[in-house]
Parts: structure tokens; sequence; C-alpha cells
């Protein structure tokens, strides 16, 4: 391995000196600090958290105080009857809802009366009693029998929404995993182009050597102007060449750049060393691969939650189908005198008391939408579990892909390496026979042209070496920090 490597790194010298160097590892460590993707994602679990707040609202109590005056002026029916009636009332409701899905209930209700006559009243007709003051205290205990009972709604919604947190968590995972597999692609492709650039700078350089060798024969009859005519016009196509191959580097150059929110003013190379821990070899099978891929990539953890939170709603939605029995108890108590300080004592004393039980029953005619709830939540546990199935079979695919590739790009290395030793021979004693006028130039540029081919794809069946490696990392859930 540290074979092709060390070929792979042999090519990095040609960058430029102000280029900034930049490690796989220490690119996709920064990537997911960079990009705004992230922190998009991480307010999406934000908002999953708020839902347990929701969960506790369910138990909040409420509470409220009415003060109310009134004059009433109308005909009497009766010639000794009041015409005109002054009430002051304070009410107050006190409702709380309680863990086990009861609910209990408390008012209480404080008014005042005064009763005004017509003048012509005697008062023998006249209430013995005014103005008068009621209290009236009620305590209303509301206990559910099917529907409600136990309270799952409150009880399991908290494994729901813990779930819901866990899945939005991941889905922050997915998030950086994505930015992990773009920094991947756009690495090595800014590291493919530097190969070629750095392969057609050498292709630049033999044939200027080849033009300079062929000015001085020529200068001494030894060469024809035709030769020296091709060998300008191969160093001209080498030169477009070059150009184009340092048009695609400042794209990727840009791309990598962009991809870490740069401006770009320091060109960024990316630089493979033989002890970079990501491209060293895997040992596992794919079968060992794929387990450790379940346990650790996020998609199969955030279909796991899902589907968690699916089977623990399930019960809540069963608790919508059932009827609503409900039993419930009352007591109050009464207090009514013509003085303002008996009244407030007697209303805590249940001499004057109401006492009642009730049940009531309630049930919807039909039950569409509870039991269309219910469906749905079948049918999203079902295609969660379709979904990881195919994820998985998925995964299976894209493990054999990488290492077929992987294994490809080993084979073709070797054989693309002994190419460049042969093509290499081949050149040099071509070159020695033309020093010696046995040779002629369109033969050169031919095996110059075969060596520079011969040495691209040395170069980039190295580069696919550590290509495939990094992938199998990936898809096994190596990549993703902690």
């Amino acid at each position: 391995m540290r074979r092709w490597l060390l070929a792979v790194g042999l090519l990095s010298t040609t960058s430029s000196p102000q280029a900034q160097e930049i490690t796989l590892s220490e690119l996709l460590q920064q990537v997911v600090k960079a990009q705004p993707a992230v922190a998009l994602a991480e307010l999406n679990e934000a908002q999953q958290r708020l839902k347990e707040q929701d969960r506790q609202a369910m138990l909040d109590g409420q509470w409220s105080v009415r003060l109310q005056g009134s004059d009433e002026k109308k005909p009497s029916t009766s010639p000794f009857g009041p015409n005109i009636t002054n009430v002051g009332l304070l009410s107050a409701d006190v409702s709380k809802p309680l863990a086990d899905g009861s609910r209990l209930n408390a008012t209480l209700s404080y008014s005042r009366t005064r009763l005004r006559y017509p003048a012509a009243t005697s008062p023998l007709f006249q209430a013995t009693m005014n103005p008068v003051y009621e209290s009236k205290i009620d305590v209303t205990y509301t206990y559910p029998l099917l529907q409600g009972h136990g309270n799952p709604a409150y009880r399991l919604q908290q494994e729901v929404n813990r779930q819901g947190i866990e899945a939005a968590r991941y889905g922050v995972q997915l998030r950086k995993e994505a930015l992990i597999q773009q920094a991947i692609g756009v690495f090595f492709q800014l590291r493919a182009n530097e190969l070629s650039l750095h392969i057609a700078d050498d292709a630049v350089h033999r044939a200027e050597q080849l033009l300079r060798y062929q000015r001085k024969r020529e200068r001494f009859g030894l060469l024809e102007k035709a030769d020296r005519l091709q060998t300008e016009a191969l160093l001209a196509a080498r030169r477009a060449s070059q150009v184009q191959a340092e048009a695609a580097l400042h794209s990727s150059q840009t791309a990598l750049s962009r991809l870490l929110l740069k401006q770009g003013e320091d060109a960024l190379h990316a630089r493979l060393t033989a002890n970079d821990p990501l491209l060293q070899p895997l040992r596992q099978s794919d079968d060992d691969l794929l387990k450790q891929a379940e346990a650790r990539r996020p998609v199969f953890r955030q279909l796991a939650a899902q589907l968690a939170a699916a089977q623990a709603a399930e019960p809540i939605l069963e608790d919508q189908l059932k009827p609503q029995l409900n039993i419930f108890g009352q007591l109050g108590s009464r207090a009514l005198s013509g003085l303002n300080s008996k009244t407030f004592n007697d209303s805590f004393d249940l001499r004057d008391r109401y006492v009642g039980i009730g049940i009531e029953w309630r049930d919807d005619i039909g039950n569409h939408a509870s039991k269309a709830a219910l469906a749905r939540n079948a049918l999203q546990r079902d295609q969660i579990m379709l979904q990881r199935w195919q994820t998985l079979e998925q995964l299976r695919t894209d493990l054999a892909t990488a290492r077929t590739d992987l294994y490809n790009a080993r084979q073709n290395s070797k054989a693309a390496q002994a190419r460049v030793a042969a093509e290499r021979r081949k050149y040099q004693a071509e070159l020695a026979r033309y020093s010696e006028g046995r040779a002629d130039t369109a033969t050169i540029i031919q095996f110059s042209g075969e060596l520079r081919s011969a040495e691209l794809q040395a170069a980039l069946q190295a580069l696919n070496i550590a290509l495939a490696t990094v992938r199998l990392r990936f898809l096994a859930g190596m990549l993703l920090p902690e």
C-alpha cells in the first residue's frame, strides 16, 4: 500500500508554493463545522425538544376570576315586589388535570344582592334580609373509566417525544454525512486534477527538452526543419493540455474553498500521506462492515427511532377509539345570610351543602378520524421497516461495489505500474537511438505521448485505490464524528 501512496505522494510536489495543504482528515473535520446546513438541522432537533414542553402543558391547570356588578330596574308584577335589583358578584374557577387522567375542578361564587322597592311599598312587605349575601363553593372530581384511563396521551407521549428527539439528532448526523460524502468527492477530484496538471507539466518539460535538442542538431544540418516543426506542434498541444489542466484544477480548488466557505484567496492543495489513518487498508469482511454500518450509520439509527416513536404512539391512538365513560362526584358548601361576615364564615361549614355523584357516557359515531389516525400510524411503521430493508440492501450493493472497485483498482494499478516501467524503457531506448540518428522524430513524439498516458493512468489508478478505501470506511460509518 505504501508503494501506491508513495506514487501518488511524489506527484504532490507540483503544487504552488502559495497553496495551503489540507489532508482528507482535516477537510472532513472542517466541513461539518463550516456549513450552515448542520446548524439548520440542529434547529430541527431543538424544535423537537420543545414538544416535551407541550406534553407537560397537558397537566397545566387553569384559573379564572370574574367580578361583576349590575343594576336592574323593571316594573314589578306585584304591588309589593321590588322594582330595582343591585347585584355584586365575585366568581372564581380552578381546573387541574391530573397525571392519571382525572380532573379536579373547584368553583367559588360570592354575591351581594340588594332589593329596592317603590316608595309606596310598606316595610311590612319588604324582604327581611336586604342586602343578602350568598356563597357557593363546589369541588368536582371526574375520573375516566375507558378513554383517558391512566392518561396514555400524557404518559406515553414522553417516549414518543424522546424518540422524536433521537430521530432529529440523527438527522443532524445525516446532514454531516452528506457533507462528508460531498467533501470526499471534491477532495479526490482536486487530487486527480493535480495529477493531471503534473503529468501535463512533465509532458511540456519533455517536449521542450526535445525541441532544444532538435534546434541544436538543426544548426549543424543534422535535422530537417520539418522534424523541428513537428516537435513545435507537439509542444503547442502539450501546452494547450497544460492550460486545460490548470483550468480544471482552479475549478476544483474553488469548489473546495466554497465547501469550506472560504473566499478562495489561498489555493488549497490536497495532500495524501502514507500514514493517513483514513487510507489504511480494511481487514474486515463485508459482513463485518455491514454490521458496523447498521450500528453506526445515522440512517439506521434514525429509522430505529422513528419506528420506536410510531410504536409508542399506537396505544395513544388506540385509546382514542374507546368511548368516554366518566364517573364524577361533587361536594359543595352553601351559605346565605344578611351579614357579610356570617356568610363568609358559613362558606366553610358543611351544614348547608350540596353532594352529588353521577356517570356520563360519550362516544363518536363512526370514529372515522381516530381509525384513520391509527391506520396511518400502522402504514408509517410498515413504511419505516420497508425503508430500512431498502437501505440495508442498497448498503450491501454499495459495499460490494466499493470492494470490487478496490480490487479492480489494485489490479489495474499493478498493470499500470508495469506499463509505465515498460514505456519508460521503450522511450529511453528510442531516445538513445534518436541521438545517434537512427530514429525519426514522429516515433519519439509517439513514444513520449504513450509514456505520458501510462504515467497518468498509473497515478489515477493509485488514486482510485485511495478513493475506494475511503469509500469503504464511509459506508461502514467510520468517518462520522461521534
